[in-house]
């Protein structure tokens, strides 16, 4: 069991379901709605770069790739968040 631990993907593996439970738990048990909404939406952001950067590996391409994948995060990011927080304005 401890070797299995020390693998990279198992500990990534492990911080995927943490997050997961995390936004259920956010998403069943908050008040404040539209921000427990927001950090959903920002944990799915961290999942979805975990898994692209572990999983598929893109850790391992040339920086450009990686900052190209980094911005693109970003900026979906912005946009949903941005679109959300202005719905009510």
């Amino acid at each position: 069991m401890s070797a299995l631990l020390r693998l990279p993907a198992t500990r990534v593996w492990l911080v995927l379901i943490a997050a997961a439970v995390l936004s259920w738990t956010l998403s069943e048990n908050s008040t404040a709605v539209k921000v427990a909404a927001s950090a959903v939406v920002l944990i799915a952001a961290l999942k979805v770069r975990l898994i692209v950067m572990h999983f598929m590996e893109l850790r391992w391409r040339p920086r450009p790739w990686r900052i190209l994948f980094e911005l693109w995060i970003l900026g979906v990011m912005a946009i949903i968040l941005g679109g959300y927080w202005m719905t009510e304005l």
